[in-house]
């Protein structure tokens, strides 16, 4: 029951910011049975929303020089993702593996 009703919480949040994103008045179009939590939601909706209309993106040259450490053969991140898989044990705790 409780599954239910969040999959609904989630289906009002998920209509009602469809109806931010193309400037309809999503107060007026609240499914029926939403609950406070859904405007609460809603309001940091529309105060993240409000930001990152103002925030300018980094420049190009920033931008490129993120990628480029993210996508770096060493980076931290292809270690992880290649070298050891962190949902794993050590292979001398897993004998088959040796």
């Amino acid at each position: 029951m409780n599954a239910a009703r969040e999959a609904e919480k989630e289906a009002a949040l998920d209509q009602c910011i469809e109806r931010m994103l193309a400037g309809e008045p999503w107060q007026a179009n609240v499914p029926e049975g939403a609950d406070d939590e859904v405007f609460q939601l809603m309001a940091v909706a529309e105060r993240i929303y409000a930001v990152a209309g103002v925030t300018a993106a980094p420049e190009a040259s920033r931008r490129l020089r993120i990628r480029k450490r993210l996508d770096a053969p060493r980076s931290l991140l292809r270690q992880i993702a290649f070298y050891r898989l962190p949902y794993l044990p050590a292979l001398w705790i897993r004998p088959e593996a040796c």
